[in-house]
């Protein structure tokens, strides 16, 4: 094992020097900040980081362990979902922006905006816009550094994986910039040389043999989803959301073959809470919408659903609760990918993340009822799966 240590990390230290010296450094001061470290510690290369790797290799190099097991375990439990059939394996999931007191921020000095944050402008979903506390990459310094940070992020992410989820593909043409300290209907759009962006999604794509799905959901600039679709990115197609003129859900063979289709997503309602109107009654609690708001929306929910039926009632899909019936809607799309989540398969009626409530949990630490180990006991697991196997032997889902 000491050799098997030694050998990734003469071939990994280049790449993690700069995150390694980071956690030895949040460990040493007591705090992951590193806008509140001494003088002296601004970026990776400064005298005293210097001398501080020199004192601290033991520390260095135990962080370097740390990373090594994730490594293995990552790339241990990609193999066994190969053996177990997975055809594709892991798809790793790549955010929008990274902690702005973080390693990434760090560890290249003037890549980033420290005073701007990314987020999105007002639409219906978010109607007082949003930002996400996270600072845009400076497209001039990207491009001055040959993007070769953004190559480097997408190696690293796709490492071990057989896909890479684009959290936010819009990025790669566009990001909604907010100042810090102002309201999100104050931001504006920044561009960014998305030909060149594509051309370095596109070569880490092809060295790692992983394929890419765009998350596509948002304010879209015309024309966006084609130019990805020529370049071989998945797009991400929502039930929610895929329509038809009258608000029913549409037929799932009019879907494009080049996406990935999911009932929902961590950032919308599960299936059952969907039903319920679980994150209208959760914004109503917090006082983010009055009661009379939340009764008008009550109503169109359960309008919504009526629309939502009708959609599947002529795709054919009947029979059984609306979580199976969306899973067989799922099922009979001609996209490539169809995407189950935990949650839905769980029966969970809170999602894993309500937008626009940061520091209000169980955001993003919401546990499963059952260990990973118990989901295949859970009757929706067997029902689901039943669903995908007879879609894969070609009969009706």
């Amino acid at each position: 094992a000491a050799r098997d240590f030694d050998a990734w990390l003469a071939d990994a230290k280049p790449r993690l020097r700069a995150h390694l010296l980071f956690e030895a450094l949040a460990e040493h001061h007591g705090v992951a900040d590193r806008r509140v470290w001494p003088a002296g510690f601004e970026h990776p290369d400064t005298d005293a980081t210097r001398a501080f790797e020199r004192a601290h290799a033991d520390r260095v190099a135990f962080h370097a362990f740390v990373q090594w097991l994730a490594d293995r375990q990552w790339r241990a439990a990609g193999a066994a979902a190969r053996t177990a059939g997975a055809t594709i394996g892991p798809i790793a999931d790549l955010a929008v922006g990274a902690d702005p007191a973080g390693a990434d921020a760090w560890s290249r000095p003037g890549l980033v905006d420290d005073g701007h944050e990314i987020g999105a402008p007002p639409d219906p979903l978010g109607p007082d816009g949003q930002a996400w506390g996270l600072p845009p990459w400076r497209p001039e310094a990207l491009a001055e550094a040959g993007f070769e940070p953004f190559a480097e992020l997408l190696r690293a992410a796709m490492a071990g994986a057989g896909g890479l989820r684009i959290d936010h593909v819009m990025a790669l043409e566009r990001l909604f910039w907010v100042p810090r300290g102002r309201k999100p209907a104050d931001g504006a759009y920044v561009g960014y040389p998305l030909e060149a962006m594509l051309d370095v999604v596109a070569t880490e794509s092809v060295r790692q043999r992983a394929l890419v799905i765009g998350e596509d959901l948002g304010t879209v600039r015309p024309g966006l989803r084609e130019r990805l679709a020529r370049a071989g990115v998945l797009s991400y197609k929502v039930a929610w959301f895929e329509r038809d003129a009258q608000g029913r859900l549409v037929d799932p063979r009019s879907l494009p073959p080049l996406a990935a289709v999911c009932a929902s997503t961590h950032d919308l309602p599960t299936i059952d809470g969907w039903a319920e109107g679980r994150e209208i009654t959760e914004r109503e609690a917090l006082g983010l919408i009055d009661p009379e708001a939340a009764a008008r929306q009550r109503d169109e929910r359960r309008e919504d659903l009526g629309r939502i039926e009708a959609g599947l009632a002529a795709a054919g899909i009947d029979g059984g609760d609306l979580c199976e019936r969306l899973h067989r809607w799922l099922a009979a799309s001609t996209a490539r990918l169809a995407i189950v989540q935990l949650e839905d398969v769980a029966g969970l009626v809170r999602q894993p993340n309500l937008p626009g409530t940061p520091d209000v949990p169980p955001n993003w630490r919401q546990k499963l009822p059952v260990p990973v180990e118990g989901l295949a006991a859970l009757p929706r697991w067997t029902a689901l799966a039943t669903i995908f196997a007879a879609r894969r032997a070609g009969g009706a889902p």
